[in-house]
């Protein structure tokens, strides 16, 4: 999932001296990186308005790739290191569909009894994004003892029988959802749902598309100036 910056600059040479030339390169090259960037800047903008709340994990979730000599490309890219890969959360949203499952979601697997999802029930506590802590979920995950790392399951003798029967997470034998015992009594946590399906809400490529249609002009003037300004020449280009 990424945008690609490409340009053919050859009409630009018909105009210009063999010392100008030279600095076709350098400019191309600085041009597209800037645009680039302004791409990457918009991208964000366009996340920020159309998303409920968005973590600054999700507005982080694109970077610039700089075109070189060797490649000229520059390229905005969705992130696939350093935690979860953008696209799994966010490809729904550029192209829409149903979206893979979470984490939780395959540790609960097993016992959701053919459903594939598990979100968050009304009432739930949420984070100022709107979404329930992930300190919740390794709860739950923990006391249904699904968890990844067994060591991480509660057992029966790390919490009292008196916790156990004023905070516990359960699901019930008819499914369909995991509830939360209290003492004030018993509400839903998750509830377990068929595959949701997403509509196309992130305009990524149309954003992308129309910025370079904006912006890649201006920026080539800006980059060739430099460049002819770094090489000491004299005369001018227009």
């Amino acid at each position: 999932m990424q945008f690609d910056i490409r340009s053919n600059v050859k009409e630009v040479s018909r105009w210009l001296d063999s010392a100008q030339r030279k600095q076709i390169p350098f400019a191309t090259v600085y041009a597209m990186t800037l645009t680039a960037r302004d791409v990457h800047t918009a991208e964000i903008s366009v996340m920020s308005r159309v998303f409920d709340r968005p973590t600054p994990y999700t507005l982080n979730a694109l970077r610039v790739i700089p075109a070189t000599k060797q490649t000229y490309v520059a390229s905005v890219a969705f992130k696939e290191f350093g935690g979860t890969p953008a696209k799994r959360f966010l490809n729904p949203e550029v192209h829409g569909g149903p979206r893979s499952r979470k984490a939780h979601e395959r540790r609960l697997a097993p016992l959701m009894g053919g459903y594939q999802f598990a979100v968050p029930a009304r009432g739930t506590n949420r984070d100022a994004y709107g979404n329930m802590p992930g300190a919740e979920y390794r709860r739950i995950i923990s006391q249904l003892k699904v968890s990844a790392d067994p060591t991480s399951n509660v057992t029966k003798g790390s919490r009292s029988k008196r916790k156990r029967k004023h905070n516990a997470f359960f699901i019930p034998k008819k499914g369909g959802a995991v509830y939360h015992r209290t003492g004030a009594g018993i509400k839903p946590a998750l509830v377990f749902v068929s595959a949701p399906r997403y509509r196309k809400r992130f305009p990524f490529y149309e954003t992308a598309a129309k910025v370079v249609a904006d912006k890649f002009k201006v920026n080539f003037e800006v980059a060739f100036q430099r460049a002819m300004a770094t090489s000491g020449y004299k005369g001018k280009w227009r």
